[in-house]
């Protein structure tokens, strides 16, 4: 396997992960635990995980300079986080996640004015049947009867989209030659504090014992799946093979999401879904004439 194949199989698979994340926070609700609890457990068991990572490799260091920027990066994943709930509150799921995965095409086209280079077609036609694919996987036409939209829902998708694709894009691009140990612990940290600053007025502080347990249990789970493994292979991968490509593969996350959904929930799939799921695969593999250089080699 060459070094560019290595690191998209990494940011893919960080991808991936985070499409358990649905799950995950579907698991903690029927538990009796909030959303606003269940974000405010994530971020913190992440922020312990990533300062003992921080602690491991303390031969690495970076200037204060940087760290800020580190951390500026953070709060854009923290908003992504937020405004996705944000508009799940206002629209269907599936209507949510068509919204978010607008972060396909931004993503490249952030990626292309960065670099001055327009992508070449085969990459619009990846892009085009990642988002017509999503519209089926993410089982719009399945459960049409129950479509509609919000101006606020759409408004808090499309942020979401924008908020993800510089997340994507300042990963590949942001103290990019610092350690991952170094890079990922300053993400969180920006991460922990939006977060923080987001969800805390309105955050009910007092919970049950049992609650308090669940909360700890599958906001553990969501620490590690949803912000440990993808932040630490996105920070290792994406300044290797680019945000554009990287912005491509991280539409693995929604095949995981239905199949997950299917294996642990027992959801019931939709045979347009699974086609959806297909395609978005397929497209994945589409190869491209004019390889995308890699920042860092």
């Amino acid at each position: 396997m060459s070094t560019k194949a290595k690191y998209s199989v990494m940011v893919a698979l960080g991808a991936m992960t985070t499409g358990m994340l649905p799950t995950m926070i579907k698991l903690g609700l029927s538990a009796g635990v909030t959303l606003s609890h269940l974000m405010l457990a994530s971020v913190s068991i992440s922020f312990v995980i990533f300062a003992i990572i921080l602690v491991s490799f303390r031969q690495y260091s970076i200037d204060k300079t940087k760290r800020i920027q580190l951390f500026l990066v953070g709060l854009t994943m923290g908003l992504t986080a937020w405004t996705f709930t944000k508009t799940v509150e206002c629209l269907p799921a599936s209507v949510a996640v068509v919204l978010q995965f607008q972060f396909v095409w931004i993503g490249v086209l952030l990626d292309a004015v960065y670099r001055k280079q327009w992508p070449g077609g085969r990459r619009w036609l990846m892009i085009a049947l990642i988002l017509s694919a999503t519209v089926l996987a993410a089982g719009v036409l399945s459960d049409f009867d129950h479509f509609y939209l919000t101006w606020s829902g759409v408004a808090f998708g499309l942020l979401c989209a924008i908020c993800y694709s510089f997340f994507l894009f300042f990963n590949a691009h942001v103290v990019s030659d610092a350690h991952w140990s170094q890079r990922t612990f300053y993400i969180m940290v920006g991460c922990l504090a939006s977060t923080l600053v987001l969800i805390l007025p309105n955050l009910e502080l007092t919970l049950s014992e049992e609650t308090f347990g669940a909360a700890m249990l599958y906001g553990g789970l969501m620490a590690v799946l949803g912000y440990a493994i993808p932040i630490v292979f996105f920070a290792i991968g994406i300044p290797r093979i680019g945000s554009g490509i990287s912005s491509i593969l991280c539409a693995c996350e929604l095949p995981m999401a239905v199949i997950v959904a299917m294996l642990i929930l027992g959801e019931k799939i939709a045979w347009l879904q699974w086609v959806g799921v297909v395609i978005i695969f397929v497209s994945l593999f589409i190869r491209e004439p004019d390889a995308e250089p890699s920042p860092q080699q």
